[in-house]
This record gives structure tokens, C-alpha cells and sequence, in this order.
């Protein structure tokens, strides 16, 4: 199977270990891919060989109610109780441009 590639208008950051990333987020439904490791090297091969890939288990909604807009606060390491399940997958099944 190969790689599926990313609609327009999906959206792609980079977030070093442990800082915070703020980021408006168009209004519609996404699902969330990450990869971690131990050094990044580039978009290319990430973070080569440690590379790890992973999905959401859940589809994640952004939406505007009158004034409001709605949206998700994601943080990446494990959280007791949290509310975002994520599985890993292989290399061939994240998206890539």
C-alpha cells in the first residue's frame, strides 16, 4: 500500500521536545499523524532510523459556533486519563508531500 498523500489543505509544523506550539487551524475535520524520535534531521527522513510514526485513533473537529471557535489542545506525551488515543503505524501509511 502505498503512502497517502496529505489533501491542500491539511496542515504540518515541527515542535521540538518539549516546547509548545500555538496554531490557528482552519475550520474543518482532521486526523492527526505525528512522528517522534530522538534527533531530527530533516522532512525528508525526520528522524531517521529512531523515526516513529502515529495516527489518532479519532477524527478531530474544528468548528465556529457564532463567535466562538472550537478547536483542540494536543499534548504528546502520555497523559493519566487522557481523552486522545493514538497507534502506531508504519512508515508506508504516514502521509507525506
Amino acid at each position: 500500500m502505498a503512502a497517502s498523500a496529505p489533501l491542500e489543505n491539511d496542515v504540518a509544523f515541527i515542535v521540538k521536545a518539549g516546547q509548545s506550539y500555538e496554531l490557528d487551524v482552519p475550520i474543518g475535520v482532521y486526523k492527526l499523524y505525528y512522528a517522534t524520535g530522538k534527533t531530527f534531521f530533516n522532512t525528508a527522513i525526520l528522524f531517521g532510523d529512531t523515526t516513529r510514526y502515529y495516527e489518532s485513533d479519532e477524527l478531530l473537529t474544528f468548528n465556529a459556533s457564532g463567535d466562538y471557535y472550537n478547536g483542540h489542545t494536543i499534548t504528546l506525551y502520555e497523559v493519566v486519563n487522557g481523552n486522545l488515543d493514538t497507534d502506531e503505524i508504519s512508515e508506508k501509511t504516514f502521509p507525506t508531500r
